[in-house]
This record gives structure tokens, C-alpha cells and sequence, in this order.
């Protein structure tokens, strides 16, 4: 059996292309003119994000952090901890933002801000999810096919 059970693997990975395309169409929508006629589409695109981040991070923190976290390999551990840690700081930034902006008068009140702050966090969030795309998950493929 492998380090991380592939099932779950599979699914994370699903997870990933699944964020990745509704967080490019919400930044894409950010662009469209007149930008108010989007703004119902990007609420609803957000609540359905964040409840779809939420499920990954459950998920992560179920199947992946436990399981490499104590890894006798200090390299390994301390590349999950570094990704353990890096989630910590961008999930709090994440549900600020969230609730921050799931209110269409103040998106329409405030929609520079509202712009600026979508970008940086949605930037960031494809960032994490390529990061962990070229990085972690393959060291867990490599450890999964070692450890078959």
C-alpha cells in the first residue's frame, strides 16, 4: 500500500483542475465590462469555491499531512510541514476574504477593492495549488510507487 492512499490522490488532484477553473473564470469575470452585471455570477462562483477549497484542505489534512508529517526522511517531513504551515497562513486570508465579500452591495459600493483584493487572493491560491502540483504531489506519486 502506498504512503498516501491513491484513491484519495486522485481525488485531490480532481480538486485541484476543478478550483483552478472556477477561480480563472471568477478572475477572468473581474475584467468584463459593465463589471456589476457579473456580480451575482462571481458571489455565487465564490460561495461554491470556498465551500470546494474547504472540502481539499479537509482532505489534505486527512490523507496527506498525517501521513508524511512524521516521515523518517527529515526532507520530506520538512517539506510537508513548510506546506502544512504555508495553507495555515493562506486559509485565514482566504475565509477573511470570503466573508468580507459575499455581499453584492458592498462588492458594487467597493469594486476596486474588491478587484485588487479577488486578484491577490485567487493569485495566490492557483500559486499554492500549482505549488503543490509540481512539488508535493509528486513526491507523493514517487513515495507511493516506492512504498507499493
Amino acid at each position: 500500500m502506498g504512503v498516501v492512499n491513491a484513491h484519495s490522490m486522485e481525488i485531490l488532484k480532481e480538486q485541484h483542475k476543478v478550483v483552478t477553473s472556477m477561480t480563472t473564470k471568477i478572475l477572468s469575470s473581474l475584467s468584463k465590462e459593465p463589471f456589476v452585471s457579473e456580480i451575482d455570477n462571481i458571489t455565487i462562483s465564490l460561495r461554491i469555491l470556498a465551500g470546494k477549497v474547504r472540502e481539499h484542505l479537509a482532505l489534505e489534512d486527512r490523507e496527506i499531512y498525517p501521513r508524511l508529517i512524521l516521515f523518517s526522511d527529515n526532507n520530506i517531513s520538512s517539506l510537508v510541514t513548510k506546506y502544512k504551515n504555508d495553507v495555515g497562513n493562506l486559509l485565514p486570508r482566504f475565509n477573511l476574504y470570503i466573508e468580507n465579500w459575499l455581499n453584492k452591495t458592498k462588492i458594487e459600493n467597493n469594486s476596486l477593492e474588491f478587484i485588487k483584493e479577488t486578484d491577490e487572493i485567487l493569485k495566490a491560491l492557483l500559486y499554492r495549488i500549482e505549488a503543490e502540483d509540481c512539488e508535493l504531489y509528486p513526491l507523493i506519486d514517487k513515495l507511493n510507487t516506492k512504498n507499493l
